[in-house]
């Protein structure tokens, strides 16, 4: 959804707690007023291509990982999207 001309995304990660946090964020128009939990729909698109099913099914796979995906749009502007993943328990030692 970034221009061409926009400045590059930014990718970022981290922990937080016992959570690995994946932050995308984009230089674009950000996401319209209202449509943060709408986007996730199934068959939900604001686009002329494509077919509303890929952030539904990201959202599925990070649910299915104990996880949560959310769009918002950032307050310097532009959609940041933040993937948040459980850190897999560390086998005990013997």
């Amino acid at each position: 959804a970034t221009p061409d001309e926009a400045e590059p995304v930014e990718v970022r990660v981290a922990t937080q707690g016992h959570n690995l946090v994946f932050e995308v964020r984009d230089h674009g128009p950000g996401l319209a007023p209202g449509v943060e939990e709408q986007i996730f729909h199934p068959f939900m698109t604001t686009k002329t291509r494509g077919t509303g099913l890929g952030l539904s099914i990201a959202r599925r796979i990070a649910e299915q990982h104990h996880g949560s995906l959310t769009g918002e749009t950032h307050r310097g502007g532009g959609a940041l999207f933040r993937l948040v993943l459980p850190l897999a328990p560390r086998p005990e030692s013997p």
